[in-house]
Formats: C-alpha cells, structure tokens, sequence
C-alpha cells in the first residue's frame, strides 16, 4: 500500500485551480508533472496582461480628475 501512494505522489500531476484549457496546454507540451505548478500557461500569460491593462487605464482615468 505504501508503494502506490509514492508512485500517485510522484506520478499523479496537481490539477487544482486548472481549467480544462491549461491542462490540454501542459500535457500538449509535456510538461513533467512536477512543473506543473511552476508552468506558466498561455492563459495565464494573458489574464495578466489584461490585468495590467486595465490597471494602467484605471491609473490614467485617475489622473485626470
């Protein structure tokens, strides 16, 4: 028994908080499941790039009152 929980921990990739998305984008690119908590998926790259934008045309409407 204590063998298959080594073998689920070492093999068994972390899912939570992955949409469906990601998760098709980490195994396309054969990312070892250990990287992936690390992999910075195209998804995520974008939701921080819309993140800022808004951000900074918050920053500028706040500027100009």
């Amino acid at each position: 028994m204590p063998r298959y929980i080594v073998l689920a921990y070492l093999f068994v990739p972390e899912t939570r908080m992955r949409t469906y998305e990601e998760l098709d984008e980490l195994f396309m690119n054969k990312v070892h499941t250990r990287q992936f908590r690390d992999y910075v998926t195209v998804a995520e790259r974008r939701a921080a790039e819309a993140y800022n934008v808004e951000n900074k045309i918050k920053e500028v409407e706040g500027e100009d009152v």
